[in-house]
């Protein structure tokens, strides 16, 4: 009995040192490596959408959870707002403000590992407290990365006006 649960042990140790030597090499084909690029695009582009969504709304505690814990927010020269936090508190500054249209066109997406950039325009329409309606419209950079669970949060988002059209 002892000689066959010796003969068991042996072999199922011979398995999983196949398995772990065989498999582990066996890198992924273009095909997959394109379906998981393709996947992680669409997955990025939903959590921009839902960026957006938020935004429009004015939910600032809600726009801050999109963000890694130290992500950041910045426009053209202004200051650089990073964290959570900090993010979140920004956002809150803005509550007197009413978004009427807010639309991201991504012109472009590279998916790298665990990370992706999009590269696009936004256009938003705002009534500031004051009653006036405001243009304003330029290009964004959106810096994303896959943390646990499958969720792409925000490392970046940095924004650069331009005169409307």
């Amino acid at each position: 009995m002892m000689r066959l649960q010796k003969k068991i042990a042996t072999y199922l140790c011979a398995i999983v040192v196949s398995f772990e030597t065989g498999c582990g090499s066996v890198a992924p084909s273009d095909a997959e490596t394109r379906i998981n690029a393709t996947n992680a695009e669409t997955q990025v582009n939903a959590a921009l959408y839902r960026y957006r969504e938020l935004i429009v709304r004015m939910q600032p505690a809600s726009i801050a959870r999109l963000f890694a814990e130290q992500g950041s927010i910045s426009h053209a020269n202004q200051v650089t707002i990073v964290g959570r936090q900090a993010i979140e508190t920004f956002l809150a500054s803005f509550a007197n403000y009413k978004i009427n249209e807010y639309e991201l066109n991504v012109k472009s997406i590279l998916v790298e590992n665990q990370t992706a950039t999009q590269l696009g325009t936004y256009r938003q329409v705002v009534i500031i407290p004051a009653g006036q309606t405001v243009v304003v419209q330029g290009i964004f950079v959106a810096k994303w990365e896959l943390h646990s669970g499958g969720q792409w949060l925000l490392r970046s988002m940095h924004t650069e006006s331009n005169a409307p059209e």
